[in-house]
């Protein structure tokens, strides 16, 4: 019996024979681009979009049919953060806006938006994570292989990550008035193991050169000025492109160690000017290259390209909340 087509290469040789992109299908569907290339590449995609697919790849309409005839998979709801659909960062961050006066929220949704907030970034964006004992998710070893290609494929997108930790002399400092944190050593040991899992993500993708990449995006601070940090708190200034208003846009986010579930906050305009200004002064010295990065008003010209049929999209991976780093008192 010969094997089945899969179901992501007709699609997309069907719509170029029509004159469409992938755009013009998610515009149809009414989904972000950016889920519709995570469902190509990944060859998983939702029964109710699979259908509207095939009619506009001129592949048959028909579910049972596409399945006898395709191979892919059916991908499932996210349960209850099924609401959380924004087509743009802006719209997550109103989401999570209105959100977070209700309290803290679900485990499955704050998974939900790690997911999303990985989904939107791209070239020129910067997400900078700063805090002294609080791992992002992908610097939490069994995380990794749940989002290890989620956030892989957003550095090759073009998107910058850095991670602002407390230097010897801070972590000395802290341990004296009663805390309990790791060393230094610990953080940059768990950011060159970051670094070595996303090369062999990236060279998987088809990156070329990969380690280039992982230089030139991962970024690392360690700093003996994080007093507005606590512990189990994490603080995140993201840069993103707003692309209603065609601009980038600045917005500071808290990780609070809220019961029963961490939760995401948005910080006003005061408390994030005042964040954006200690982490502005810390790269400027530390990373130069960065702190340009973040100056830059003007959209890299490979942000427009991926608006197009950018093949190396992420795909819809559930990301779950990093754990704590272990410390000496």
């Amino acid at each position: 019996m010969p094997s089945k087509r899969s179901f992501r290469d007709a699609l997309k040789k069907g719509l170029a024979m029509r004159g469409m992109t992938l755009a013009d299908a998610a515009a149809e569907l009414h989904v972000p681009g950016s889920s519709l290339r995570s469902w190509v590449a990944t060859n998983r995609f939702p029964s109710e979009a699979l259908e509207v697919l095939g009619r506009l790849a001129g592949l048959g309409e028909d579910a049972e049919d596409l399945a006898s005839r395709f191979e892919f998979e059916l991908r499932q709801a996210h349960g209850s953060t099924k609401s959380l659909e924004p087509h743009s960062m802006g719209e997550l961050l109103e989401l999570l806006d209105r959100r977070s006066g209700r309290g803290a929220g679900a485990a499955e949704d704050l998974a939900r938006e790690n997911e999303l907030f990985l989904d939107q970034l791209g070239a020129g964006d910067v997400r900078v994570h700063s805090s002294l004992d609080a791992l992002p998710a992908e610097l939490d070893d069994p995380h990794w292989p749940w989002i290890g290609r989620a956030y892989t494929e957003a550095l090759s997108r073009g998107a910058h990550f850095a991670y602002l930790y407390p230097d010897a002399s801070a972590v000395e400092r802290l341990r004296a008035c009663g805390l309990t944190l790791a060393s230094a050593d610990a953080w940059s040991g768990l950011l060159d193991r970051l670094r070595r899992n996303a090369r062999r993500e990236l060279e998987a993708l088809g990156v070329n050169r990969p380690e280039l990449c992982v230089e030139a995006q991962i970024h690392e601070v360690a700093l003996d000025e994080l007093a507005y940090c606590a512990p189990g708190h994490a603080y995140s200034l993201l840069k993103y492109f707003d692309e209603s208003a065609d601009r980038f846009e600045f917005r500071w986010l808290a990780l609070v160690p809220a019961r029963p579930h961490p939760n995401h906050v948005l910080l006003d305009e005061t408390a994030g000017r005042q964040l954006q200004s200690v982490v502005m002064r810390a790269l400027e010295s530390a990373l130069p290259e960065l702190a340009d990065v973040l100056q830059r008003r003007r959209p890299p010209e490979e942000r427009f390209a991926s608006r197009g049929e950018h093949e190396d999209a992420r795909p819809g991976l559930r990301l779950q909340t990093g754990g704590r780093l272990a410390g000496e008192s």
